[in-house]
């Protein structure tokens, strides 16, 4: 087994791996997606929307791709992602639906505190 098929980077501090997550609209997560660190986040963002039924898609800067907002968009869906700052075209956020970007932090809180104690098989 390669460190690819186990989602695991390298970096000059050692091994990384990314988690890439969709979260439902509570903060409970729905899919993810472990990927070596070094691997790029906008193009995991397809793979992780796919068939999942959504009103709003909300992603962080890394996300930021044209590709991206046009699945979105193809699905019916209003596009919340960050703009990244080299991004030529800024597209307007919405103000109110950036307020409610506290729910995604708090999953991966969770999930990382459930990492720390061993305890990732219960979500409560």
């Amino acid at each position: 087994m390669t460190t690819e098929d186990q989602a695991l980077g390298r970096y000059r501090g050692g091994l990384t791996t990314k988690i890439h997550m969709a979260v439902r609209g509570l903060g409970c997560p729905v899919r993810y997606i472990l990927t070596a660190g070094q691997k790029g986040d906008a193009p995991q963002a397809q793979t992780l929307i796919e068939g999942l039924p959504a009103d709003v898609v909300m992603a962080g800067t890394a996300y930021d791709s044209d590709r991206l907002r046009k699945t979105v968009a193809d699905k019916g869906a209003q596009a919340v992602i960050i703009n990244n700052p080299s991004r030529a075209k800024k597209y307007p956020l919405d103000k109110q639906l950036c307020a409610q970007w506290h729910v995604i932090e708090c999953c991966f809180s969770k999930l990382k505190q459930r990492a720390g104690s061993g305890n990732l098989h219960s979500w409560d």
